[in-house]
C-alpha cells in the first residue's frame, strides 16, 4: 500500500503464502518525495531478500541507485501513462513532454514519451516520418540516461521496424529488453508483432 502527503510517501509491502493465507512478512517506509527511486529500490531489495533471489551483481546496483526525483515530473510521467493507457496518446505528448522538461534525465518518462510518438504515427495522426524520428530521438535519449531500461529498447525496437525496416536491429533490440525484464507484457506484444511482421509467426507462443 502506499500513502503519500504533501512531502513524503508511506510504502508498506507485505508477503502473504497464497496457498494458506499465512503472513511472512511486512515493512513499512517512510521516504522523501525526492527519493521515490531510492525507496523503490530498497523495497524490491528487501522483497528479494525475504523470498530468497538471488540478484547479479547489475540487478543490485541498479536497486542501490539513488537519485533525486522531482515529483512535479514524477506527477506529469504517471498522467501520461494513465493517458497512454487510456488511448489518449495525444494528451500523453503533451504531459510526457512537459515532465522531461522538468526533469531531463528522468528515462521512463522519455521511453513513455517515444511510445506516444510510435503510437501516433501507427495511428496516421501525426505524419509517418515526424512521429518516428521523435520515437527514435526519445528512446535513444532514454537508453542514453538508462541503459537498464527495458522500454526504452523495446521503443527502439519499434522504430527501427517502422523508420528503417532494420528487422535485425529491432530484433537485437527487443531481445535485450526481454533479457532485462522478462516478465514485461508490452515487450512481449512488441516482439510477437515483429514475428508477425518478418514472418516467423510459427515462433510467436514460444515469446508471448
Amino acid at each position: 500500500s502506499v500513502r503519500r502527503s504533501a512531502h513524503q510517501v508511506r510504502v508498506t509491502a507485505q508477503l502473504i503464502d497464497a496457498r494458506t493465507d499465512r503472513h511472512i512478512w511486512a515493512e513499512s517506509y517512510v521516504r522523501d518525495l525526492t527519493s521515490v527511486l531510492a525507496l523503490q529500490g530498497e523495497v524490491a531489495q528487501a522483497i528479494a531478500d525475504q523470498v530468497s533471489i538471488s540478484l547479479t551483481p547489475q540487478q543490485q546496483a541498479r536497486l542501490s541507485q539513488a537519485r533525486l526525483m522531482n515529483t512535479e515530473a514524477q506527477d506529469l510521467y504517471l498522467l501520461g501513462a494513465h493517458e497512454l493507457n487510456s488511448g489518449e496518446p495525444r494528451k500523453a505528448v503533451e504531459d510526457l513532454q512537459e515532465s522531461v522538461d522538468k526533469d531531463p534525465g528522468f528515462a521512463p518518462a522519455h521511453a513513455a514519451l517515444a511510445n506516444a510518438y510510435g503510437w501516433l504515427g501507427e495511428a496516421g495522426w501525426l505524419p509517418y516520418n515526424e512521429a518516428f524520428v521523435r520515437q527514435r530521438e526519445e528512446a535513444s535519449k532514454a537508453i542514453e540516461i538508462d541503459d537498464a531500461l527495458p522500454e526504452g529498447h523495446a521503443e527502439l525496437a519499434s522504430t527501427e521496424m517502422n523508420l528503417n525496416w532494420a528487422w535485425n536491429t529491432a530484433e537485437g533490440e527487443l531481445k535485450r529488453a526481454l533479457a532485462l525484464n522478462p516478465n514485461l507484457a508490452s515487450v512481449h506484444a512488441t516482439y510477437a508483432f515483429y514475428l508477425l511482421r518478418v514472418g516467423r509467426t510459427a515462433e510467436g507462443p514460444a515469446s508471448i
